[in-house]
């Protein structure tokens, strides 16, 4: 017994210190969101989001230009991101590649580039790809982690506190939405863990439960409208308490909008939200879709 003790004590520190598959920088960048380099077909670095509400990894034309690709088939493929779904013909890249992790004949699709050059990186790492990991974000060293999914979550990862997200299949798509409970001024509602969002959103069904009516603003902006996919007014609100399992973030600016993404989801005759980077952007946090874990490190 003392022996298998003493074993157990020799490896637990090897256990522990479980090697990520990559393990490369992170920033902070267009619009608040969190951006990453990759390689695709020996080419690069691009610039890439980190997006688990896209539920494709996407080119921008310049990125596809760029690489010379053509697509695979005429035969359309569905993508679901925040400003909705759209159809996009699917492209095949041979190698993509995270630091030493390459994942091979991986499918993304082609989008247009944005009227303004600038407003978006080369591309979207989606769902498709990070579902397949264990992701941590190191804020304090702005590193990026992924472990293989399934194996035991290394420390202090999995002694952070854990909240509980549950995977939603939408027809045509065969990747997870992400869900929990969240808390905007003490009102609950359905949050979409969508980390490429740079901007907190609530839609106006949880703005009526905060007592704000959307009669008291003007149309916005098609330029606000489009970055949402949906319909006016789009407002900004400040000096928000958003609560999640305990943990509050205080005097954050959140966007009230009905975005297409929660009529896709379902979600527009309830109270809900969209929370990613605009709420977590400064803390270490770690998404556990094996354990359907949210894990949010102490703060500081």
């Amino acid at each position: 017994m003392r022996v298998l003790a003493l074993i157990l004590l020799i490896f637990a520190p090897i256990w522990a210190r479980a090697d990520p598959l990559v393990d490369q920088p992170y920033t902070i960048g267009f619009q608040d969101r969190f951006i990453t380099q990759v390689m695709i077909n020996g080419q690069g670095p691009f610039a890439f989001v980190i997006d688990t509400g896209s539920s494709r990894t996407v080119l921008y034309e310049h990125t596809r230009a760029r690489l010379g690709l053509t697509p695979v088939s005429h035969e359309k493929i569905t993508v679901y991101t925040l400003a909705g779904m759209t159809t996009a013909e699917p492209y095949l890249l041979t190698e993509f590649a995270l630091s030493a992790e390459r994942i091979r004949n991986l499918t993304a699709v082609v989008v247009p580039d944005p009227k303004r050059a600038g407003d978006e990186p080369d591309g979207v790492l989606g769902i498709d790809v990070l579902e397949k990991y264990l992701l941590v974000f190191d804020r304090p060293a702005g590193r990026f982690k992924l472990f293989a999914r399934g194996e035991p979550v290394p420390e202090p990862y999995n002694s952070w506190r854990a909240i509980h997200i549950a995977p939603r299949r939408l027809p045509e798509i065969s990747v997870d939405f992400w869900f929990f409970t969240a808390y905007f001024e003490q009102k609950i509602s359905t949050a979409v863990l969508d980390l490429g969002a740079g901007l907190t959103i609530i839609n106006w069904r949880l703005a009526h439960d905060l007592r704000i009516w959307r009669y008291r603003f003007p149309s916005s902006s098609d330029e606000m409208r489009d970055v949402v996919g949906g319909r006016s007014p789009v407002v900004r609100l400040q000096g928000v308490t958003v609560d999640v399992r305990g943990r509050r973030w205080r005097s954050q600016t959140v966007l009230i909008a009905d975005a297409r993404l929660f009529d896709l989801l379902g979600m527009s005759g309830k109270a809900a939200s969209v929370i990613g980077a605009g709420l977590l952007a400064r803390d270490s946090f770690a998404v556990d879709f094996e354990g359907r874990r949210l894990l949010l490190a102490p703060p500081g």
